[in-house]
């Protein structure tokens, strides 16, 4: 999903740049009919929920169902800092 955004803006920055450079009437009107269509495909990959602002936090989903047959019994190693909790 971020390669198509990159990918579009690209493409935005291209035909903006193109669009100032044009002296073709005919010419600057099907840039701007891209330039358009590319602001609107941009703002709906930007707004889908496929595809969440950078830093936001996803939800991570944890395969619980090993646990039990690949946990040990008793912690090792840890007893002085579990005696502490206990006294505690």
């Amino acid at each position: 999903m971020r390669e198509a955004i990159d990918t579009l803006r690209r493409r935005l920055a291209y035909l903006q740049q193109q669009e100032a450079i044009a002296s073709d009437s005919a010419q600057k009107f099907t840039l701007s009919e891209q330039i358009a269509e590319t602001k609107r495909s941009l703002a709906e990959l930007e707004a889908s929920p496929a595809n969440p602002p950078p830093g936001a936090l996803t939800a991570f989903r944890a395969d619980m169902s090993r646990i039990d047959k690949y946990a040990p019994a008793e912690l090792i190693g840890r007893e002085a800092e579990t005696q502490l909790l206990a006294e505690a």
